[in-house]
């Protein structure tokens, strides 16, 4: 009887993340009104030319150790596609875990 109910509290909790989820999503597909503002460092005004930072070099190591060339070709670099990776990667490790207990 305890399995059950802590699988129906697994499931609660897992609708409720995702409604919360849902909503920070769809927030953030709404455009953003702000204006651009400068780039500050520790009190020196550095332009943004001299921040030019490569995309890929955050995740290059695990793209060339794994072998895993369809993570650039999927990579938007929209912060929403992003949450959703996070998300479904999320969704797997709590059905492993649920199958796994």
């Amino acid at each position: 009887m305890d399995k059950v109910l802590i699988m129906q509290n697994i499931i609660v909790m897992f609708l409720v993340l995702l409604v919360v989820f849902l909503a920070i999503y769809i927030m953030g597909k709404k455009p953003s009104k702000r204006k651009e503002q400068k780039i500050y460092a520790c009190g020196e005004d550095i332009p943004p030319e001299h921040l030019n930072v490569p995309q890929d070099s955050f995740y290059k190591v695990f793209v060339r150790s794994l072998r895993i060339g369809w993570l650039k070709r999927m990579h938007t670099g929209s912060l929403s596609d992003y949450l959703v990776w996070i998300m479904l990667g999320l969704v797997f490790i709590v059905i492993v875990l649920s199958i796994l207990w």
